[in-house]
């Protein structure tokens, strides 16, 4: 649509939008103000502008393989050593990696250490083992909670019909009343990459 003018100060209006769009062009601050860029050659250079049929196809199968999730255990109020808290079972299209294991409470042990052990058991028939080289513990006066990588296995590997769970080893406390010191309102988490 070519633009009329009526006067010499639409003129210099109409020049001065052209200098302002070359200056941002120059700069490298181009707003097409929602006009679309078309007939852009081949990219070339890192900034370069790129088409849709530049970019990469990523399969799904790839950005599947990659996906992590944690499964969480959870004991609202205090811990005993009897409490039982259920198992996870990863079920189809669940198969996955342990990548890291983490332990929190929010009501910290107060006169000897919260430990937790973890078992798992590649299917019903197998006997449980534990999944950790050593037990989670959160000593008295501790600031944080825990993480660890040390799995007892270098590859294990949480099939359809593998199970974990967490065993209560010690609650952190003289007693099993709350003013005991045991700690409370534990979690626990398990970092798994899924392998499917």
């Amino acid at each position: 649509m070519a633009r009329q003018f009526q006067s010499d100060a639409d003129l210099k209006r109409a020049v001065g939008e052209l200098l302002d769009f070359k200056d941002s062009f120059l700069r490298g601050s181009l707003n097409m103000h929602g006009n679309k860029i078309v007939n852009t050659g081949k990219a070339t250079s890192p900034d370069d502008v790129v088409t849709l049929r530049q970019l990469p196809q990523i399969s799904q199968t790839d950005t599947d393989r990659k996906q992590s999730r944690t499964i969480i255990f959870c004991k609202e109020g205090y811990v005993k050593t009897t409490d039982i808290i259920p198992a996870y079972r990863f079920g189809r299209g669940m198969e996955s990696l342990p990548l890291e294991v983490w332990l929190e409470c929010r009501v910290l042990p107060e006169t000897e250490s919260l430990i937790i052990r973890l078992k798992y058991k590649l299917n019903k028939d197998t006997d449980a083992i534990d999944l950790l080289d050593e037990d989670l513990e959160i000593v008295p006066g501790a600031e944080e909670g825990v993480k660890t990588s040390t799995f007892s296995a270098p590859l294990i590997k949480f099939g359809r019909d593998s199970l974990v769970y967490p065993e209560i080893i010690q609650t952190g406390g003289d007693g099993e009343e709350e003013e005991s010191g045991a700690a409370a309102a534990v979690t626990i988490g398990i970092v798994v990459e899924r392998l499917i």
